[in-house]
């Protein structure tokens, strides 16, 4: 989803100024709800739905010193996100570590509009017309990795 995909970008490109390798952070989705749009035509296409889920930042190990940066960067990021209005805040919960490093977990709700595009090939008829998902991020995981051990 859009707001996804721009919270990872940002601890991406902030990562050096944060401290933080690759490995250390994630950002993912919990759950979320599909509701109602508004049905309304604009430059976007047909307004059909929204995706209100819940998106979740994990940092581990993230030296203590860098989390006034974490922090400014995240309320920028909360701020400029359209469809805010009527979520709740974001819920930040640090756990300390040894070693003046710590563990970092960001929860809040957001809200994605999925967009239809007019399209006379489109495989989804609303209102006698037809219609395709246009140009949508779908995350597809190109790669997994699982480690463990198997008791005999």
């Amino acid at each position: 989803m859009k707001t996804l995909n721009s919270l990872n970008e940002l601890i991406y490109q902030n990562r050096k100024v944060l401290n933080v390798s690759l490995n250390s952070f994630d950002v993912f989705m919990e759950s979320g709800k599909l509701e109602a749009g508004s049905n309304k035509e604009d430059d976007n296409g047909l307004h059909y739905a929204d995706y209100r889920y819940q998106l979740a930042l994990q940092i581990e190990n993230m030296h203590a010193d860098r989390g006034g940066i974490l922090l400014v960067l995240l309320h920028q990021w909360v701020t400029a996100l359209e469809y805010r209005s009527d979520l709740d805040a974001p819920d930040i919960v640090t756990t300390a570590l040894s070693g003046q490093k710590l563990d970092v977990e960001m929860t809040l709700e957001v809200r994605d509009p999925i967009y239809l595009t007019r399209d006379d090939e489109g495989p989804i008829v609303i209102r006698g017309q037809k219609y395709s998902f246009g140009d949508h991020v779908l995350n597809v995981a190109e790669s997994v990795t699982v480690t463990g051990s198997i008791k005999p």
